[in-house]
């Protein structure tokens, strides 16, 4: 028999329970290192959100001046109006007058220019009967 007889020796179980217990510190290593680089990039993501949040909040603030900005425009718009609103009335009606009296005048300067070119054709017509002398 050539053959090694210890070969055939399963291993102890010391040893078997050692190799596991390696093998377990093993991945508990790995998964550590991956449970750091995790806790890094949630602390850089954190930091990220805080940056975020915090440039959401200036544009908040921002929006909130602007609204304010607004409403006291859109108050003095409305004051003016209220303040010009007889004003415009008087000039409209000045200007509904204005363009009746446009309307007589016209009315007058047609009347005007018939009766002048009547009292021409009456004054031709009299040149045309006076003796030639």
């Amino acid at each position: 028999m050539s053959e090694d007889p210890t070969r055939n020796f399963q291993p102890s179980f010391e040893e078997r329970v050692l190799r596991e217990f390696a093998a377990l510190n093993s991945r508990m290593g790995s998964l550590e290192t991956r449970m750091s680089s995790l806790e890094t990039r949630m602390g850089s993501m954190e930091a990220r959100m805080d940056s975020m949040e915090a440039r959401m909040d200036s544009i908040e603030v921002r929006m909130g001046s602007m609204e304010t900005r607004l409403a006291s425009l859109e108050d003095r718009v409305d004051t003016r109006l209220r303040e010009t609103r007889p004003m415009w009335e008087a000039v409209q009606a000045q200007m509904k007058d204005i363009v009746k009296r446009l309307e007589t005048l016209d009315r007058k300067f047609d009347t005007l220019i018939k009766d002048l070119f009547n009292l021409r054709v009456r004054v031709e017509k009299l040149e045309e009967n006076q003796p030639s002398g």
